[in-house]
């Protein structure tokens, strides 16, 4: 009995205790991929592999086993990770290191093999068990991150410009907390530096410093983006300007934090201040130019007016300055054209004046006269003596004499005062004076005198009957084409008003626009302009014309009236037309005094769906920020460039700058004042589609510019085709 007891005490022990674990079949079964190798034996072969190796490899056990593991290797794997393999496992450490292997079929494959020796109580390595891991796929995403971070600091360290976050603390500390290596290496500073508590206020030119803080201060207040253009001083003394664009976000810290970019503009600056003075300087004498004169004449008017001053005014034309380079040529003559620049510009800074180059041969001079200046006769006289001595040359000294004409402000007939044709008017007085020494010789000045001259009586009756015109109907609308300077099709036409006179017969718009404008009188007579256009296009539709895009000119006066957009939209309810078939024209210089009022306006007129366009584009100071800013369509470059242009001149230039610059801002561009064949074709290779000018017609009444579209016309017309269109513009070309 007690051999049984302990019998079944020794079975119930055994039934109680955990089963033996078949290691080879878990090993066999494992999702791991797993080999042995047999280190007793030669070359130390494979003895064993499980399924996932075969899996991972593509060989049978009966393929693999007997052979060393370097039948995976291939041409691509690593001989220094073999090596270093080979030297772990001749010292018996555990190994872990990634390979380059080839499956059975060829494909190459990432593996990461773990070997660990089997040693005996000896010491003795018996053989190696590895575990295989396929991390191909983890390759081939670090390559590709690899590659992108490659990119990234490639693109960051080669880019005109940098990456950027600005922190604003709850405590108004202000710092730039990352910033890419561009703008530590231009500024000289280490990345870190830059980026620890430090912000681009503490190298930005003092001038911009005041405007960057209030921009950042209105976009942290109201989150809205943040565009700043200010410059940055180098450690050599040079300046780059940056634009920088960045958006704003709240932190749950309560700090306000800006991810942006920062552009070196440097050199598109560069480029709007070198097609600014090419806009308003003589590119001969390095004289300010008619453009200039003109803006710095209309203020010194005003002042005069204010400061109680007497503004004296001289324009010089030299005499037979043709002949001169007929006889010495181009090159002499020029020489002697800087000559004479050089001695006005010393006359005109003895009196603190200013003094232009406003023609080919003709310049201008003003300044405020004191009472030792003398009289206007001897200021005058004394010009006319300077421009009188010789000029030294190679060929020997060489005398041009010059006829002067004087006039002076204020006027001592009746105009108003700070009038806006005051200045223009000066300029027509002292033009007149110079007529009137042209008449009687060469080397003559003469003071303007009032009594001979019936414009200023013109102009009174002008002033005072415009009102009356606009009631009784006494304005036209004339047509001057577009046209493709390729093709020759007309694609458009500008609508210039005209005023029929009772007394003083047709008047063009320079003459009486002003005095519409000044006198507020410009809005009803703009209105007028709108429904006449629309309606005229609408009757030319109605005889089955294709009519193309009609430009109609809007004034600054205009876009400021609260009514404007009233008046546009009841002009097209009541002629049922589209805002689509007409084009805007606004002034360069509107741009500049534009509001925030009037851009609202030109928004919404653009959303009725009008085109709107730039007129007379290079004479003002509108500069690439206002062509991005304004909602246009087309710049027209204006006619004083082209009428003036030779091929090498800086006229060219200008051009070429606007047309690239115009194709860069994705805007169409028209080029007015045409008149020559080779006007005509240096546009059309330079990349200017549509042009205007004399060249191709004048501007036509309505039934005349209806009988070129209807036919369609190609200009310049050379049919002997007795049309009134053609008759008339025979007549002009003639004149």
């Amino acid at each position: 009995m007690p051999h049984n007891r302990h019998q079944s005490h020794a079975n119930r022990r055994k039934s109680t205790s955990p089963p033996l674990i078949d290691f080879e079949a878990t090993v066999r079964c494992s999702p791991a991929s797993m080999m042995f190798a047999d280190n007793t034996k030669p070359d130390c072969p494979i003895a064993f592999v499980n399924q996932a190796f075969s899996d991972m490899t593509g060989y049978t056990s009966a393929e693999a086993v007997g052979r060393n593991c370097r039948f995976l290797q291939g041409p691509e794997t690593s001989v220094d990770s073999i090596a270093l393999l080979r030297e772990a496992l001749a010292s018996g450490q555990v190994i872990k290191l990634e390979l380059l292997n080839y499956r059975k079929n060829g494909e190459a494959f990432w593996n990461e093999v773990q070997i660990s020796p089997q040693v005996n109580e000896a010491g003795d390595i018996l053989g190696f068990i590895g575990v295989l891991t396929d991390v191909t796929e983890r390759h081939r995403l670090n390559a590709e991150t690899a590659q992108m971070q490659s990119r990234l600091a490639s693109i960051l360290d080669n880019m005109p410009g940098y990456l950027f976050q600005r922190s604003l603390k709850a405590d108004g500390a202000l710092a730039l907390t990352y910033c890419s290596p561009w703008l530590g290496n231009i500024l000289g500073i280490p990345l870190g530096d830059l980026a620890n508590g430090t912000d681009l206020l503490a190298y930005m030119h003092p001038d911009d410093v005041g405007a960057a803080r209030q921009s950042i201060a209105q976009s942290a207040a109201d989150l809205s983006p943040l565009l700043l253009e200010f410059r940055l001083m180098t450690p050599g003394g040079g300046v780059r300007w940056i634009r920088n664009q960045s958006t704003p976000r709240h932190t749950s810290s309560g700090a306000v934090v800006w991810d942006g970019v920062g552009l070196d503009i440097t050199a598109e600056k560069a480029a709007e201040e070198r097609l600014s003075y090419l806009a308003f300087h003589d590119p001969l004498t390095g004289m300010p130019n008619r453009e200039l004169f003109a803006t710095a004449l209309a203020k010194a008017v005003a002042l005069a007016v204010t400061a109680d001053t007497h503004l004296v005014l001289f324009r010089v034309d030299l005499d037979a300055f043709d002949e001169i380079n007929d006889e010495l040529g181009r090159v002499v003559a020029d020489s002697i054209l800087r000559n004479v620049a050089k001695r006005i510009s010393d006359f005109a800074e003895s009196h603190d004046g200013f003094a232009a180059r406003i023609g080919g041969d003709e310049f201008a001079v003003f300044y405020a006269m004191s009472r030792s200046d003398g009289t206007v006769q001897d200021a005058a006289a004394a010009l006319s003596h300077i421009l009188a001595e010789p000029h030294p040359l190679a060929e020997g000294n060489y005398a041009v004499e010059a006829g002067i004409g004087v006039a002076d402000y204020p006027f001592e007939t009746s105009i108003d005062i700070a009038s806006p044709t005051a200045a223009p008017e000066l300029m027509k007085r002292a033009a007149l004076a110079l007529q009137a020494a042209k008449r009687v010789g060469r080397g003559i000045h003469r003071v303007y005198v009032a009594e001979s001259d019936t414009s200023q009586h013109n102009q009174i009756i002008l002033r005072r009957s415009l009102r009356r015109a606009i009631e009784e109907n006494q304005f036209k609308l004339h047509y001057h084409p577009l046209v493709d300077l390729g093709s020759g099709t007309i694609v458009g036409a500008e609508a210039l008003v005209r005023w029929n006179h009772p007394e003083l017969g047709l008047q063009a718009p320079d003459i009486f626009i002003p005095f519409a404008e000044s006198s507020g009188l410009i809005v009803p007579l703009g209105g007028w302009i709108f429904k006449e256009a629309m309606q005229q296009v609408k009757a030319w539709q109605a005889r089955g014309i294709a009519v193309p895009r009609i430009a109609i000119n809007v004034s600054g006066v205009q876009l400021r009236d609260p009514g404007l957009l009233a008046t546009v939209e009841a002009a097209l309810s009541q002629t049922g037309m589209d805002a689509s078939q007409f084009e805007l024209e606004l002034t360069e210089g509107f741009m500049i005094e534009a509001s925030p009022s009037t851009l609202k306006v030109l928004r919404s007129l653009k959303m009725m769906g009008f085109m709107l366009s730039v007129d007379d584009f290079g004479t003002g100071h509108a500069s690439f920020r206002y062509l991005r800013d304004f909602p246009v369509d087309k710049v027209k470059i204006d006619q004083t460039f082209v009428r003036q242009m030779v091929i090498d001149s800086s006229d060219a230039s200008i051009i070429r700058a606007i047309i690239g610059l115009a194709k860069s801002l994705d805007l169409d561009v028209v080029a007015e004042g045409i008149e020559t064949t080779v006007q005509r074709d240096f546009l059309r290779d330079e990349g200017c589609r549509v042009g205007q000018g004399y060249f191709f017609s004048v501007p036509l009444t309505a039934e005349d510019f209806g009988y070129l579209i209807e036919r369609d016309v190609r200009l310049p017309w050379e049919t002997s085709a007795a049309s009134p269109a053609r008759r008339k513009q025979k007549k002009a070309q003639a004149r």
